[in-house]
């Protein structure tokens, strides 16, 4: 054996046990708390780990979580209440999120869930529970409200390493919350909203918002979308299985360019979406302006400088140039 390939062998030794160093840390680290939540008496199916209860109208209730702190510190737990959202890879999410609800939204678990308090301080090794109060709506409603009671750990100081880096562990738990009542099976619906260009992560993109306007889930979706000229040829597209859409939702599918310009002019979004034996087809027509064109090809970190204006401008001075050194020569020429 040469020594170069026992050092390429000693390298990638190292290289594994730091990284298996470096998950033991990482998963000690997350230890700090857990949570459990409590059996209730108006869960539908005791055999899931999220609250999935059956409401009648104006009742009051209460369902606890149990928080344990297992770590050798004192610690302080944030909590909260979420309305459920559908993120732009088609997943619900059920903590605190930036994305957004339809307007069909007309009762948030937020209006119907309450926590206090909404700060539990737990000794190390100590138990508390949680409490959250449950108003149902006095109406009687068909469908489910649905979000999720969020975890988290309240960060210390941050603390700053030899090469000046601050370091935060934040982390969460979120236990879904998902209220039921009356037994009449919604139809499904699905709604387009805006389609327009936009940036996001430094990426060129058209993002199509798809609104679920009904109180139910809409899972297993597929999503078929084509960026088209107006004359139907098309120019990106973009596929996506099992999209789950939480009740009173917008999703915003994005279609990526891949890293090309915008373009200015009239464009055709032609959007198909299949689920729950049902198929919504789209179409709309939507216009890129030179100025959004100009401003979104300047955040896509992946495009190259497009120097075709320059390019244009030396090879016009160029081609002035070699006209009037080409007119002077002929002119010299005649006058001998």
């Amino acid at each position: 054996m040469t020594k170069k390939t026992l050092t390429t062998i000693i390298v990638m030794l190292c290289g594994v046990v730091g990284l298996l160093l470096h998950s033991q840390v990482a998963h000690a680290q997350s230890m700090d708390f857990s949570v459990e939540p409590q059996k209730s008496s108006l869960q539908r199916d005791q055999s899931k780990t999220y609250f999935d209860l059956n409401v009648k109208p104006g009742q009051k209730e209460s369902v606890m979580v149990k928080v344990t702190n297992t770590s050798d510190k004192r610690i302080k737990i944030n909590t909260s209440v979420n309305v459920a959202k559908t993120n732009p890879n088609g997943v619900v999410e059920y903590g605190k999120s930036r994305f957004k609800s339809d307007k069909t939204l007309t009762t948030p678990i937020t209006d119907v869930v309450t926590t206090a308090p909404k700060q539990l301080s737990l000794a190390p090794k100590s138990s508390k529970m949680a409490i959250f109060e449950i108003d149902a709506p006095k109406q009687k409603f068909n469908g489910v409200i649905a979000g999720g009671i969020s975890f988290k750990k309240v960060a210390p100081d941050k603390k700053k390493t030899s090469k000046g880096i601050s370091v935060t562990n934040n982390y969460q738990y979120v236990v879904g919350m998902v209220l039921h009542q009356g037994r009449q099976k919604l139809t499904p619906m699905l709604k387009l909203g805006d389609v327009k260009a936009k940036s996001e992560a430094g990426r060129n993109l058209v993002t199509a918002q798809l609104r679920n306007v009904k109180k139910r889930y809409l899972s297993q979706a597929k999503i078929v979308a084509k960026v088209q000229t107006t004359s139907k040829r098309t120019l990106y597209k973009s596929t996506k299985d099992h999209v789950q859409f939480a009740p009173n939702s917008i999703m915003d599918y994005p279609i990526r360019l891949n890293g090309e310009r915008f373009k200015p002019g009239r464009y055709r979004l032609d959007l198909t979406v299949t689920a729950a034996k049902k198929k919504w087809h789209f179409v709309r027509e939507f216009t890129i302006t030179k100025e959004q064109a100009e401003k979104y090809n300047n955040q896509d970190v992946t495009l190259k400088p497009d120097h075709t204006m320059l390019y244009w401008a030396v090879g016009s001075v160029l081609i002035v140039i070699i006209g009037v050194l080409s007119w002077v020569v002929i002119k010299m020429k005649r006058k001998r």
